[in-house]
């Protein structure tokens, strides 16, 4: 989350008032004994793609 913290931009989507809801998706590929590569993927959905939608 520290990434995302110092990316103005990225920050401010998560603290949106505007998204309701947000999901986090982590893949990690090991490249040796102790070392993994990560990617992260974080979505922010709009109340108006939630379950209470019209």
């Amino acid at each position: 989350m520290g990434g995302f913290q110092l990316s103005a931009g990225h920050w401010e989507d998560l603290m949106s008032a505007d998204y309701t809801a947000c999901g986090v998706g982590v893949y990690a590929v090991r490249v040796s004994e102790d070392r993994f590569n990560t990617y992260i993927c974080v979505l922010t959905l709009d109340k108006l793609y939630g379950a209470d939608a019209a």
